[in-house]
Order: structure tokens, then sequence, then C-alpha cells
């Protein structure tokens, strides 16, 4: 029904209403706002999907055998290895160490460039699907720096990889 211009008849304003009120609540059904909106639940699958996969892959990756050389007196760094092993179907990347006995951690190779045994920092180590890496003297390792290994036996570290995720790792403090 169509009112002319100017005029005051109040049946126009709840029909509006009750129009808005529609689309608001039909909004809220299909909708981009509401939280239980297909798209949202969707995306809330997906991404539920993506982290129980990366959580198993993480889960399959291990640390073993790890030991940290004990400081000789007057020294404040030092070394740790282990063997990370990934029983999973996707590759791990480790990113990061930490421990509470260094105040840094850094993933380091040993190298021999022309006739000189060299370290370099490594960003990341790969620990391909199925498979395990070791870190070990002379190849690749954890420096520790700024270490404190004094009257204890053991250390913790938390491993960090690029998935986001972590593990950690108990290790034995072994003599020099």
């Amino acid at each position: 029904m169509c009112r002319a211009a100017g005029s005051t008849r109040s049946s126009t304003a709840p029909r509006a209403t009750a129009a808005s009120g529609r689309r608001w609540r039909s909004a809220g059904r299909r909708g981009s706002s509401s939280c239980c909106s297909p798209t949202r639940i969707s995306r809330a699958r997906a991404a539920r999907r993506v982290l129980a996969g990366s959580a198993l892959v993480l889960a399959a990756v291990v640390v073993a055998n790890g030991y940290v050389r004990d400081t000789l007196p007057g020294q404040t760094v030092t070394a740790a290895y282990c063997d990370l092993v990934n029983a999973g179907p996707e590759d791990a990347v480790l990113v990061a160490v930490s421990t509470p006995i260094a105040a840094s951690v850094e993933i380091h190779e040993t190298r021999d460039e022309a006739g000189m045994v060299r370290m370099r920092r490594l960003e990341r180590i790969v620990v391909p699907a199925g498979s395990s890496v070791r870190l070990e003297p002379g190849g690749r390792h954890l420096m520790l720096f700024d270490a404190d290994t004094k009257g204890i036996q053991e250390a913790r570290f938390v491993f960090e990889f690029a998935a986001g995720q972590s593990i950690r790792g108990a290790f034995e403090i072994r003599a020099p």
C-alpha cells in the first residue's frame, strides 16, 4: 500500500520495523555476524583439523638421549646433544630451543671449511617424516650461552617448531 508524501499514518512504521527485524534475524541465521553461522562453523572445523594434524605431527616427534656437557670452572658456554625422532607422516621443522639453565640457546653446525673447523648458526633443522636427526659433537648441536650447570644433574629443554607447537625434553648433565 502506497502512502502520499507527508502522510502521518503509523501503519508503515510497524511494517518497516517488522521487515527490518526479519532482515536482522535472517542475517543472523545465514549470517556473517552470528557465532553459529555455517561459514564460521566451517572455518572452526577447518582450524580444528589443521591444529589436530599439527598436534599429531608434533606428537610423533620425540627428544631422546639428551645430554649437556657440564661447564668447566670459569666457563659459561657449553653444548647439548640429542636425537630428534620423527615417527610422524610429515616433516617437522625445529626453529628454536630454550632452557632455564642458559641465557640463550642457538642451533649450530660444525663444518670443515678449507681445513679450518668452523661453527655456524642454523636458523632451523628439518626432521624428515619417519626419520631422525642426531645432534652430536662435530656436527649439528645446541650451543648454550651464559649457562650455569653447577650442582644440577638434569636440565629441561623446550623445542619449538615452525608449526607453533613445542615439545619438552630432559637432558642429563655429563662431565666434559
